[in-house]
């Protein structure tokens, strides 16, 4: 799972306290639960291009302070919490919301503004929300690592791993845009609010973008790599469709080590958005677009 967080260069706060206090905040609001995975120190820093010191000096504050424990060779989970701990850190975002409110109050009324404007411009905002995040619904976390890719060099916004199990949490995917491959979008539906609106994502076909392209001598080798079963299996059927060899295709999952090996021997490696960003640079690499353009235009709209 990606989890939800939000973290600004541009903010007074350090990013390592953005950092924890949003992670205290998911473990409070019960969004993290007991013994739950935090994502890898590498993954982080990596997602919001941060320096992998921030994360780990987050993670060893935490982990001092009794929110989050270490496990050799396992990563980071959190901890069973006593309750007197979790009403603490409540009690103390409850402050701060009323100081953010305060503040607003202040100054709105400098401006000039009535109590009554501001309660009729309020209004107007709570019943128009606008979206706030995207909410990537998909069980799969390697095929999310994939839209995530794919998306986050087009749009500009904050993107996160979503489970069927939070998908039933009250409230908890309010204002988000919630999009799946259309598959998974029509698995979901039964177990979504009736008012939650989903956007099938538009998948491209592997012939449109093969298509035109040179066929492979049959003594030539072509690669295969991706962490998500699925795309290995497309695309070894569809090159068998067209032709190629079954004996001239190497499959590789990057989930397994050593999955580099026999790569450069390839005449190209056919891959996806997230798994090219971690192949030698030496190689011929044909990266698979999953998403449609015009999904990716609808997308936008949205947010705009």
């Amino acid at each position: 799972m990606i989890m939800k967080l939000w973290l600004s260069k541009n903010s007074e706060i350090p990013l390592r306290e953005q950092l924890t206090r949003q992670i205290m905040l998911a473990i409070s609001s019960e969004e993290l639960t007991s013994g739950d995975k935090l994502p890898s120190v590498r993954e982080l820093a990596l997602r919001f291009k941060i320096h992998q010191n921030t994360v780990s000096t987050a993670y060893q504050w935490l982990e001092e302070n009794g929110w989050v424990e270490s496990r050799q060779g396992s990563g980071v989970f959190v901890k069973n919490l006593e309750k007197e701990k979790l009403q603490t850190v409540i009690a103390k975002n409850e402050t701060e919301l009323d100081k953010l409110i305060s503040q607003f109050f202040r100054s709105v009324h400098r401006l000039g503004y009535s109590n009554t404007q501001i309660e009729t411009g309020l209004n107007k905002f709570l019943q128009n929300p606008k979206f706030d995040r995207i909410f990537i619904a998909e069980e799969d976390e390697y095929l999310q690592r994939i839209i995530f890719s794919e998306l986050n060099h087009e749009i500009h916004f904050p993107m996160f791993g979503i489970s069927s199990h939070e998908l039933t949490k009250p409230n908890f995917i309010n204002n988000s845009i919630l999009i799946a491959t259309p598959k998974h979008a029509e698995r979901i539906k039964p177990i979504l609010p009736p008012t939650t609106p989903i956007y099938p994502l538009k998948i491209n076909s592997v012939q449109a973008q093969i298509q035109g392209k040179t066929r492979p001598k049959p003594e030539e080798l072509i690669g295969i790599v991706s962490g998500w079963d699925r795309f290995l299996d497309w695309s070894k059927t569809f090159l068998i469709a067209v032709g190629v060899d079954a004996e001239s295709i190497i499959l590789r999952d990057v989930r397994k080590r050593n999955f580099k090996k026999g790569l450069d021997s390839c005449l190209f490696v056919i891959t996806d958005s997230a798994t090219a960003q971690i192949l030698p640079k030496n190689l011929d690499i044909r990266r698979f677009q999953l998403i449609a353009p015009d999904s990716i235009e609808e997308l936008k709209s949205l947010i705009s």
